[in-house]
């Protein structure tokens, strides 16, 4: 299990806003985050959408994803 911190933007009427989260998931799954970016695996890209949703806002998109603890030491 590896720890991704994931950065995304999300808009409203008023403003657009950037902010991150922390999500634990399958060594493969991380991989492939890191790899292809956030938006190419369908559950993160929902889980990023649902996030901003219910902060108030539509999501726009990921911009980076970056190991988090001991696996961004590797």
């Amino acid at each position: 299990m590896r720890r991704i911190c994931i950065t995304y933007h999300m808009s409203n009427r008023e403003e657009t806003a950037e902010t991150c989260v922390t999500l634990p998931m399958e060594n493969t799954v991380a991989l492939r985050v890191l790899r292809d970016g956030a938006d190419s695996v369908p559950n993160v890209k929902r889980i990023l959408s649902n996030l901003a949703a219910i902060q108030g806002y539509n999501y726009i998109g990921a911009c980076t994803a970056s190991p988090v603890g001991e696996e961004a030491q590797e």
